[in-house]
């Protein structure tokens, strides 16, 4: 009884030991961001994340699994700090330049009108940017930024 104990403890202090070095790596990276520095997250796939810290992809996807970071814009999911796998950097930059719009947008609606995925797309549209609903609803909740309903107060 006692060895089980202890090796459910071990395996309970690894877990917290690799949540925390993946936190503390990827909050290093993105802190510009975080800090309001900066309007977009730095590109960071998940593999340069395991390589980092010396883990499987696997690990660190379960490791930023529902977790998240109370920082200068919030409460954000740790996961979407990370960018997704893409083929070219222009492709990153235009991500990241899209979840910057609809951050800005969303952050200067009023809190008892907020504005539908539609009126987002909408917003761009009138920046230049062509981006459909669904794509909004798409980028909105990578960010963790909460549906029309919920930002409402």
């Amino acid at each position: 009884m006692a060895e089980e104990y202890h090796s459910v403890k071990r395996i309970l202090q690894r877990r917290e030991d690799t949540i925390g070095l993946v936190a503390q790596y990827v909050v290093g990276v993105q802190w510009p961001y975080l800090n309001r520095e900066q309007g977009f997250i730095n590109e960071l796939l998940l593999r340069d994340v395991a390589s980092a810290v010396g883990a499987s992809e696997s690990t660190v996807s379960r490791a930023l699994k529902d977790e998240y970071i109370d920082s200068p814009r919030g409460v954000l999911p740790m996961n979407s700090l990370l960018t997704r796998r893409s083929t070219s950097k222009e492709e990153h930059s235009a991500d990241n330049e899209l979840m910057h719009g609809i951050r800005t947008i969303v952050e200067g609606e009023d809190p008892q009108k907020p504005l539908s995925d539609q009126k987002i797309a909408d917003a761009l549209e009138k920046q230049g940017i062509k981006i459909a609903r669904r794509t909004v609803a798409k980028y909105r909740g990578v960010m963790g930024i909460a549906d029309k309903k919920m930002r409402k107060k």
